[in-house]
């Protein structure tokens, strides 16, 4: 298993997010070796790992505090999916592998402990789910949220570290991809974009994954 740090992109979003809830909050590379370091191996888990990730599956587990019962409990947005560049939200794929994925993120996540939003990537092959490593915090991928989810990975992170309700709804499919020019970025029907750090992300959404798979791959 890997965990990887934030990147400059996420934090600045990380930010926002927090901003957006009245928090100003400073992400700092300590907090997420701090994370790290009370990760226990996989195998230890007794979970079955990946040695190369070919059907890319991305499994978002929220840990926060309840407000129905106080306690700490879990939320799974829907799996994410990746290929060629192009990420789409929900991922097909069977459920028995749904259940799977979701089993191994709960694990692994709940070994880390803490409260926020960790990114769970899986290799998906038919109802099998395999762990290829986890991420504490927002990912590249996961900013498909922010076209398809009632809150994003950002907003649904600072949500979880403050304890306030959490909220993984699903309103609609659609795709992103990134290394597109912004001006580019808006020419799809049903898309917009957003520019951190010299890079631009695309996002469209369409009824289906495929109607916005095929609407994106045309934009250049």
């Amino acid at each position: 298993m890997e965990l990887i740090a934030p990147t400059a992109v996420t934090r600045l979003l990380m930010k926002q997010a927090f901003a957006r809830l009245g928090q100003e909050v400073e992400i700092t590379e300590a907090q997420f070796d701090a994370t790290a370091q009370r990760t226990h191996a996989s195998e230890e888990l007794g979970l079955p790992v990946a040695s190369e990730t070919t059907n890319a599956v991305t499994v978002q587990a929220i840990r926060s505090i309840d407000p129905a019962t106080g306690e700490l409990a879990t939320w799974f947005g829907e799996p994410i999916a990746c290929q060629d560049e192009i990420v789409w939200q929900p991922a097909h794929m069977t459920q028995a592998a749904r259940d799977a994925a979701r089993s191994i993120a709960a694990r692994i996540t709940n070994s880390i402990g803490g409260q926020g939003l960790f990114s769970v990537e899986l290799e998906i092959s038919g109802d099998d789910a395999l762990l290829h490593r986890c991420i504490p915090g927002p990912t590249r991928a996961g900013e498909v949220t922010l076209g398809t989810q009632r809150r994003s990975q950002y907003e649904l992170h600072a949500r979880a570290v403050l304890g306030l309700p959490i909220d993984v709804t699903l309103t609609t499919p659609g795709a992103a991809t990134r290394n597109v020019p912004l001006r580019s970025a808006l020419t799809a029907p049903e898309s917009d974009a957003i520019q951190a750090e010299g890079e631009s992300l695309a996002y469209v959404t369409a009824e289906t994954t495929e109607e916005a798979r095929v609407a994106l791959a045309e934009v250049s």
